[in-house]
């Protein structure tokens, strides 16, 4: 009897303590699914506050847009009022310009039609004067052109009584005996001379009266002293490059053709003894660059 109490007795307690296990496993498991839930519904309640605060500027903004629009009517209004007024003002403006345009074009025309006959008789006007004037015109280039033939001659029989005593000068010229050293200076003298003539001959028209003769009788004299081993290196209205040994002063002259470079003076000519330069030139260049 007792042994049986007993093992009844153990039996209950086994029982009873898987029982209790049962209990708090399944304990256990609700727990964890309230635990979820409440994490859940904390954030169910974080994103309707957001969606509340952004509901509540959607509302800030809608009244804003409200108050805006209500604005904008006003003046609306108002400008369609302003806008009423002004038409009536422009359509009175309107009707007093039209009929001032249709005074004035009356006006003008007969502006017009004035105009052009004084535009018409100063037409003929001009035409009679300058007839008038062009005929003392072309009398006075006449004159002028004859007056400066005139002082070209005299510049050509000046010059060439000047290279008649040149050529004398130049007669006084010998050859130096070897190894004495050469005086330049008469030569470089007679030089100059000479191209300055030949700058003014330059100048000048081929037609002038003795102007052949002296250029002929210049071309003597170089050929003379290229006999004592001088020579009048030739520059004057050929072109011009960097590689010349010259001193150069450049001036501009939009007639030559486009990046052209032509000697067109020289001061001082460029001089050569049995080949070597005893003198530098001078010269003017003129250009278009």
């Amino acid at each position: 009897m007792n042994k049986n109490f007993l093992l009844l007795c153990f039996l209950l307690c086994t029982f009873g303590a898987s029982a209790q296990s049962s209990v708090d496993s399944i304990l256990n498991v609700h727990q964890e699914k309230i635990s979820t839930l409440e994490n859940e519904n904390f954030r169910l309640k974080s994103q309707f506050n957001a969606f509340e605060k952004k509901f509540n500027k959607l509302g800030a903004s809608v009244r804003d847009l409200e108050s805006q629009v209500s604005r904008t009517n006003e003046r609306v209004v108002q400008n369609a009022s302003q806008i009423s007024i002004n038409a009536e003002a422009f359509d009175s403006k309107i009707s007093e310009t039209n009929s001032t345009v249709s005074h004035n074009a009356n006006n003008l025309k007969l502006v017009i039609i004035w105009g052009a006959i004084a535009v018409i008789l100063g037409l003929l006007i001009s035409l009679i004067v300058s007839l008038i004037i062009g005929r003392r015109g072309k009398n006075e280039v006449a004159k002028l052109k004859e007056q400066a033939a005139q002082l070209n001659e005299k510049i050509v029989e000046k010059m060439s009584g000047e290279i008649s005593e040149l050529q004398e000068i130049s007669k006084s010229l010998s050859s130096a005996p070897a190894g004495e050293e050469v005086d330049h200076s008469l030569v470089k003298a007679l030089a100059d001379r000479i191209t300055f003539m030949e700058m003014t001959l330059f100048k000048m028209d081929n037609s002038v009266r003795g102007h052949r003769h002296l250029t002929r009788t210049i071309e003597q004299m170089k050929d003379n002293l290229s006999v004592y081993g001088y020579e009048i290196v030739e520059m004057l209205g050929k072109p011009y490059n960097e590689g010349m040994r010259v001193t150069a002063n450049f001036v501009e002259d939009p007639e030559l053709e486009e990046g052209k470079q032509i000697i067109t003076g020289i001061i001082k000519p460029q001089i050569n003894y049995k080949g070597v330069m005893i003198q530098s030139a001078q010269i003017t260049v003129s250009q278009n660059l």
